[in-house]
This record gives structure tokens, sequence and C-alpha cells, in this order.
């Protein structure tokens, strides 16, 4: 009765699983994506380019987030008014930035 059950599960599944791709299929797939410098799109992209994009923009990302945690780390280094523990945090915290 056990496996019964699994196997309808994974009948249904593979059911669910298929309707929902054919359907992302059936949609128009005309995204526009923001202008990253370094990696225009072309007007038709191959997954290269796509791959190109997708990595120069995750690296764009993660300078902005270093960059805020730097800050954020600072602010509480200057707010700190010289307390060890306080200042320890902070300094973990640019650390962990520049890091």
């Amino acid at each position: 009765m056990k496996l019964k059950k699994k196997k309808n599960a994974l009948i249904l599944f593979l059911l669910v699983f298929l309707f929902f791709g054919f359907l992302a299929l059936a949609q128009d797939l005309e995204i526009k994506y923001p202008n990253v410098p370094g990696a225009p799109l072309p007007a038709k992209p191959t997954l290269p380019e796509y791959i190109k994009y997708l990595y120069n923009f995750s690296i764009i990302i993660a300078g902005l987030i270093a960059f805020a945690s730097l800050v954020y780390g600072g602010f509480r280094y200057l707010t700190s008014v010289g307390e060890p523990t306080a200042m320890a945090d902070a300094r973990s915290q640019i650390t962990a930035g520049i890091i």
C-alpha cells in the first residue's frame, strides 16, 4: 500500500511539473533586462552571453553588499563610544565586509 502511494505521488508530481513546464514554454519569453555595464545583451542572447550578463550582475551586487557592510561596520565603530565589546563587534563586521 505504501509503495502505491509513493508511486501515485510521483506520477502526480511529474504531471504537475510537466503542466507548469509546458505553461512556461507557451508564454511569451520577451523580458526587458536592465543594462549592466560591460555586458550588453543583444536582441537574441545566447546562453554564454546570458551567463556573462548574470555573472557581471552578481559581481556588481556583491560589491554593493560589501560596501554597505563596510559602511555599517564603520558606523557601528564610530558609535561604539569606547565600549570594548561593541568595538570588537564593529571590527569583525568591517573585516567580514572586506573578506
